[in-house]
């Protein structure tokens, strides 16, 4: 967590004082060698047992905060670059594409790595065929991040051949006063001062994305775990029913742009941390399979209305840093929940998890609303 808090502030500081553009060929390059080379330790370890786990755990983490490196540059850089309008419809593409890729993928990977030969799915029979045997996950491992290694590294030499309209972009010099911590401090509080509302907004959206995060990676897997004990692919298919409530959403979004609303992603926010607490009672099958399909509905519309106000209300010159702080947040919120629910009271009881999960975040919605109320009133009083 350190690491990647460290790792997060650096890279705000660097996206608001270089070049994005070198930045970004950079986030291709580093991120295609860090996976060629764990790919590579991947494939010794599982061939030969002669590299550690303590270098894959470490490789794993170098990946991990090369991931939020690489995410921040591509968030800013993309924003940067492109007018509101144009950035509105790319961000909602490169989702669109993620999505589908998600479901096609792991749909593939369930029917390869699955020894089922009969599949019973909301009462209908699936049949794979007899020709697909079940297949040793891990040694996936080392191909998957071989590939993934090849597209990072085509898109470095791809971003060569980038032509972008910069001339709405403001020409100025970039200042060097923002190095210290106490500046990059400075530039949050000036931020919260000036948009104490947008702000807030911001922060609040962030902490939805974090409770999905949270429930996607930690409680949902074994949620699902006790509905299809035995069954990879209907496993899959459960996840891949979060990606089509975002596609289904993304598609909307293509045609109706102008309708992205802060009171209706706010209360998108309350609504999603309510569906998620319904998880700690029992619900059926059809139930579970719904409140998957609009969790991922309602999250894609809280994401791209969140990235809709940054671009329209963050300083192009504070953009690294406000949206450092923010993934610092995430990560350092994310862990926490992490720590909580691996202590001995929530051991395999996710449905408590839940629960507490969802007054955490409402706890949190009015608090946030409780200090944006306060803050209003002390620029009227200003004012």
């Amino acid at each position: 967590m350190i690491l990647s808090l460290a790792v997060n502030y650096m890279v705000g500081i660097a996206i608001d004082r270089f070049n994005k553009r070198k930045l970004y060929k950079v986030s291709f390059l580093i991120s295609g060698f860090i996976n060629l080379a764990l790919g590579g330790l991947y494939f010794f370890y599982l061939k030969d047992n002669v590299v550690s786990s303590y270098l894959l755990v470490i490789g794993k983490l170098v990946l991990l905060c090369n991931g939020g490196f690489f995410y921040s540059v591509n968030y800013t850089y993309i924003q940067d670059h492109y007018k509101q309008d144009e950035y509105n419809l790319v961000n909602t593409l490169n989702q669109l594409f993620s999505e589908v890729a998600s479901i096609v993928c792991g749909m593939a990977l369930a029917i390869f790595l699955s020894g089922e030969k009969v599949y019973d799915f909301l009462g209908y029979k699936i049949h794979k065929s007899e020709y697909l045997e079940p297949l040793d996950g891990r040694t996936f491992i080392p191909f998957i991040l071989v590939g993934i290694s090849a597209i990072y590294i085509l898109m470095y030499f791809l971003s060569a051949f980038m032509h972008i309209d910069n001339s709405h972009i403001e020409n100025k010099k970039r200042s060097k006063e923002h190095a210290t911590f106490g500046k990059y401090v400075k530039v949050i509080k000036e931020s919260f001062d000036s948009d104490p509302n947008t702000m807030i907004y911001i922060y609040l959206a962030e902490f939805a994305i974090i409770l999905y995060s949270v429930h996607l990676s930690s409680l949902y897997p074994r949620y699902l775990k006790e509905y299809f004990p035995e069954s990879i692919v209907l496993y899959e298919y459960s996840w891949s029913l979060i990606s089509l409530g975002e596609i289904c959403m993304l598609v909307l979004l293509l045609f109706f742009r102008k309708f992205i609303l802060r009171k209706v992603a706010f209360v998108m926010v309350i609504t999603i941390t309510l569906g998620l607490m319904l998880f700690s009672f029992d619900i059926g099958e059809f139930y579970l399979f719904f409140m998957t399909f609009m969790l991922g509905f309602q999250f894609v519309y809280v994401m791209v209305a969140k990235d809709q106000v940054i671009i329209s209300s963050i300083p192009k010159k504070n953009l690294g840093r406000v949206h450092s702080i923010f993934r610092n947040q995430a990560v350092f919120f994310k862990v926490l929940l992490f720590w909580i629910f691996a202590t001995d009271l929530f051991a395999g009881d996710y449905r408590l998890a839940y629960l507490v999960l969802g007054i955490f975040v409402l706890m949190n919605v009015m608090g946030a609303y409780a200090f944006k109320k306060f803050k209003s009133s002390q620029l009227g009083v200003r004012a």
